[in-house]
């Protein structure tokens, strides 16, 4: 391969990371306007001592106890009377741009027909995930409980790492750069899953004291998480793909 057809394959591989975490980072960016708004009546009352040092707080006011009551403005869309004005919209939005960001991502870069079609699998549930919650969120009348299934919600993880499991055991043509990398967006892409949204929970109720429901500021971490994933899928994208494939990796020459 000559240079000019070696830095035409570079490219080719460089643009699908450079868009998807373009749109991650499009992504972070609704959750944080759509948290910010929700949290708006809490001001003041973010990180309120701890757990472990807890301290005298102001009290919270009426709305800000119904948010917490109420939990995030998604994927779960509050009712009506208690969203607060485009959260849930917005939040409907970022989830559509994460899962954009995958798709652009698999369906761009150099792969075998097989292997795309099983890394698009892991954009199953949130995909579904996508439509109930857009669908509840810009429903002048839903029902907050039934507007999302709750095994689906389980579901965004569980199939994104089945998916990188057997991506990884079937020793695929990715690089291991590529595998990692694809899964550093992945990461990212299910931040509005289940697992994410424990994991954030059981941090904020240490950093929170006000915790006896959804403590104030909590969805910050899914910012962070959707940053960090686009922030990598640009380190990915600049870098050359040169390292041993997934399968040498699995079954490494003696």
């Amino acid at each position: 391969m000559n240079d000019a057809e070696d830095e035409s394959v570079q490219t080719q591989s460089r643009w699908p990371w450079f868009a998807a975490g373009v749109l991650l980072f499009a992504s972070a960016a609704s959750t944080a306007v759509s948290v910010h708004l929700h949290w708006i009546p809490c001001r003041g009352n973010m990180l309120d001592g701890t757990v472990f040092a807890p301290k005298v707080a102001g009290e919270l006011t009426e709305t800000c106890l119904t948010r917490m009551e109420n939990g995030l403005p998604f994927p779960y869309v509050p009712g009506v009377t208690e969203q607060a004005p485009l959260a849930s919209e917005l939040g409907a939005i970022a989830m559509v741009l994460a899962v954009a960001s995958w798709i652009v991502l698999v369906l761009g870069l150099r792969l075998r027909r097989r292997t795309r079609w099983i890394a698009l699998i892991a954009v199953v549930a949130p995909t579904l995930l996508v439509v109930m919650g857009w669908s509840a969120a810009f429903s002048p009348q839903h029902e907050p409980n039934a507007s999302v299934f709750g095994w689906l919600w389980f579901g965004v993880e569980v199939v994104a790492y089945a998916v990188m499991l057997l991506l990884f055991w079937q020793g695929s043509e990715l690089s291991g750069a590529t595998f990692f990398g694809l899964a550093f967006v992945l990461w990212g892409v299910t931040a509005f899953g289940v697992a994410h949204a424990i994991v954030e929970y059981m941090v904020m109720v240490m950093f929170n004291q006000n915790n006896w429901g959804t403590p104030p500021g909590t969805g910050w971490i899914t910012v962070a998480v959707l940053v960090i994933a686009g922030s990598a899928s640009f380190w990915f994208g600049g870098r050359r793909h040169e390292s041993p494939t997934v399968a040498d990796l699995v079954s490494p020459a003696p």
